[in-house]
This record gives structure tokens, sequence and C-alpha cells, in this order.
């Protein structure tokens, strides 16, 4: 099946069409969590978009704009990016109002998603799932922004036939390495944990981390630092590959070697969801907050600790309909911020919103209309904002060519209740030359402490 016409059926699975126009639903109500006064609903609204694919079909006016490209740029990550085959698949819904004729396009919604250039059928399916959780976070009741100029676009013929020829290429030498025993036959994706005496932000070489050892059968990730009472403590996710489901953990560290004292690691918490992501906080009156990814339950969760850190309990469920990804809370004179990713189907990696309370239980409303950031670079979490040399950062993930593969750093511009701004001052990739070369998603920092994850393939 072509992308062309699985494209097709999943417009008629919908509703959605071909023919040049297509008009929502009457009434369309914003999830609970939109702010009120931002969310703007339509009675009547025409889509339309241009399409630009693999295999031919162009400029036909559908629901979606999607473009298709093999890599996103000349830089380093894109290289990496195109030596292994993935792409990027961008959808952007665009909305011109039916009440003004030839008024300006505006677009709703924009997500990405990696994809493989010669897989039409599979990208197709992705383009539906892209398509559906933007829907399920509340695009068609956005105002609409200006639509900025295509950011992908379609590689060379030569191009495609050289990636081609080099995928082909990488499958043979792959294969002869395993059956020279020289490769490992399984390639999961192994986490493990790095110390690194000094701050994150003003240097951090790959080389100077002192790399733990991961379980043999499993994988440790998501690392967060707490200094609760004269101790120091990681909290971490911990899975299991043959049971791949994550558990929550914590241990002491010793900052001085430094090292992880994994003989006295706990289990802190562990239930029926996949759990990832401890990020604590502390708030001034000496309590220990948690919001732990558990989006496969369909919410954001806030917990407190009674006897920190070996239990927790639930406080407060922040959002009863946001699946939240990687969910990061930060206290400063304004209040309380909470940065999540919307874990809708195939955006799980593309839009991160910013709410705001007063109060740490919330409730939380939404800081400006729509996410701060989209796109696969940056739109996830990989720690907790870091103040350093007067500014504010936000450490964001790089998935353009694979989940987690690198970190990066955003300098906080402009952060109040009404407006963000952010810039992209840093990138900090694993070390090729290192035994985890392959990815890097979480950074957190102590004074003169950094603990971070990175991936190898066993």
């Amino acid at each position: 099946m072509t992308f062309s016409e699985a494209l097709q059926a999943a417009c008629q699975r919908w509703g959605w069409t071909l023919d040049g126009q297509t008009h929502a639903p009457a009434a369309v109500s914003p999830p609970s969590w939109w702010a009120a006064e931002a969310a703007t609903t339509h009675s009547e609204r025409t889509l339309h978009v241009a399409i630009s694919t693999l295999d031919g079909l162009r400029g036909a006016a559908v629901v979606w704009r999607v473009g298709y490209a093999c890599f996103t740029g000349g830089s380093a990550a894109a290289a990496v990016q195109a030596s292994r085959g993935v792409g990027v698949l961008a959808v952007d819904l665009l909305y011109r109002d039916a009440t003004t004729p030839g008024g300006p396009l505006l677009r709703l919604g924009s997500t990405e998603t990696r994809s493989v250039p010669f897989r039409p059928a599979t990208n197709a399916q992705a383009f539906e799932r892209m398509t559906l959780g933007l829907i399920e976070q509340g695009a068609l009741c956005r105002q609409g922004e200006p639509v900025p100029a295509p950011s992908l676009q379609n590689p060379s013929p030569l191009h495609l036939a050289a990636l081609k020829v080099g995928l082909v290429a990488k499958r043979v030498v792959h294969k002869l390495q395993r059956a020279a025993g020289l490769r490992p036959r399984t390639d999961d994706d192994q986490w493990t944990l790095g110390l690194h005496q000094g701050h994150a932000l003003a240097a951090l070489n790959a080389v100077k981390v002192a790399w733990q050892k991961p379980p043999a059968q499993g994988f440790v990730a998501d690392p967060f630092l707490a200094q609760h009472a004269d101790q120091t403590w990681l909290l971490y996710e911990e899975l299991a590959f043959a049971r791949p489901k994550g558990i929550l953990r914590a241990a002491p560290v010793n900052p001085v070697v430094p090292s992880i004292q994994w003989e006295q690691a706990v289990t802190i918490m562990e239930g029926p969801h996949h759990l990832s992501y401890p990020a604590v906080v502390r708030s001034q009156d000496g309590q220990w907050w948690m919001t732990p990814e558990i989006a496969s339950c369909g919410e954001t969760r806030l917990y407190r600790s009674p006897d920190f850190p070996r239990q927790w309990e639930l406080a407060q469920v922040l959002f009863t309909d946001l699946p939240g990804i990687d969910p990061t809370l930060h206290e400063n004179a304004l209040g309380w911020w909470l940065f999540v990713t919307h874990g809708a189907r195939e955006c799980r990696e593309s839009n991160l919103f910013l709410f705001h309370a007063t109060a740490l239980q919330g409730p939380y409303k939404m800081v400006t209309n729509g996410p701060i950031c989209t796109g696969l670079l940056g739109s996830r979490m990989a720690g907790h904002v870091v103040e350093h040399d007067g500014h504010h950062y936000r450490l964001g993930q790089d998935c353009r060519t694979g989940y987690g593969a690198a970190v990066a750093v955003f300098r906080i511009d402009v952060w109040t209740t009404t407006h963000y701004q952010e810039s992209l001052v840093k990138m900090i990739e694993p070390d090729a030359a290192s035994a985890f070369p392959n990815g890097m998603h979480t950074i957190n920092v102590l004074p003169g402490l950094t603990v971070v994850d990175a991936m190898r393939n066993v």
C-alpha cells in the first residue's frame, strides 16, 4: 500500500476528505484543562492543506499538510539521522475561517514524528495517529497563528538512492557482525546512569562521567537528585527487559567519590502502570513532592512523601484528561510552573505545554494558547529547569534521530503568566567513544554534582 492509498483509507475512516475542503463538527469542546478564555470554537471551518510525499501526491487539498524528509539539516545529528534511514513526518493543521473568503490561513496545530522513507504505509498510519493526537490535544479549539514556511523538504532522487544503498549495506554489515559474535542479537536499548563532579551547563564532558554498571537484563534511567538532611539521594526508573513496565527506586549517593550505593537502593513506587521520570521538588515548608510520568493511566498526578524517599502518597490529580509525559515542576517568585508534554498518540515527543498555579496543588492554568515547543527538538523535558550565570535554562530532549538522542539547552528569555519565549543555546550529546554512545535524555544537578543518563544497544 502506498502512502496515498493508506492516507485515503485513514480519511475515509474518520470522515476527512481529499476533495478540496472539509468541515469540523459543529460543536468542538476543549479539554477540561484548556484555559476557557483561550478556547475558540467555530460553527464551521474549512481546512486547506497542501501535501508533499515521496510517492507523487502533490497539491491535493486535504485536511492536513504533511511534510516528509529524510533529514532536518546539516548538523551532526542530521548526518546520524540520515545514516540510520530515519526521516521526519511533520503534520500541520491549517484553518481558514469559512466566514472570511480569501482570509489568511492560520495554523491550529503542529507535530512531528520519526518516519522511515521506504515504508509509506507505516508512515500513513503515523499520520493518522498524529492527526488524532492533535485533535485530542484541543487543536481544533485554538485561535490559530500565521502559517510559517514549511521546514521540511523532499529528498532528491539521488539522495534517496544513496540512502537506500547505505541502508542495505548497513544491514549486511550487521548480519555479518552478529554471525561473528561481534554484535548483540537483540538491539535492546540499555540505559545507565553517570555522575559528574561539576555543573552540566558549565562543562559536561562525557569522558569525565563515572558511568555505573546497569542491570544485566534491564536498565536504569531518568535520574533526579535530592539533598535530604545530610544525605544525597538519587531517584530513578528501573525496568527489566522481561517485564517492560518501569518502577521507581531510590539510592543514596556519595558525592565525594562520586558513586551510587546500589546495595542500599529501595523501591519507592510501583503499580499497574508504567512509571518513569521521578521529578522531585521540595516546597518551602520542607515537604517533598513528585510528578512521575504515569501517562498510561491518562492522567497527570502529584505525589507527596510522608517519609522521604521511601513512601509516597497521591496528593492531587492535576489533570484527569492529560496523559502527562515527563511532567516537571518549578517554583519561582510568581508561583508554581508545570512543564508537561501531552502524551496523545503519536504526539508524545512533539508538543510541550506550560501551566501556572499560585499553589503547588493547583489549579493550573495554561500559559499560552497552545504548546510552547513543537517538533522533535526539545518538546520533551530532560530534567529540571536550571539556574546558571543569572539565567534560567530549560533542558529538552532531542528526539530527531531517535528517542532521547541528546539534550537541547534552551535559555528562557521571557517567562510570565501570559507569555513564554526561549532560545536554543547549546546541545549536549553523548560521547561517541564512550561505552554508552547512543543516547542521553536526562540531566539534573545539585551544587557541585551532575547526574546524567546514557544509552547503548545490547
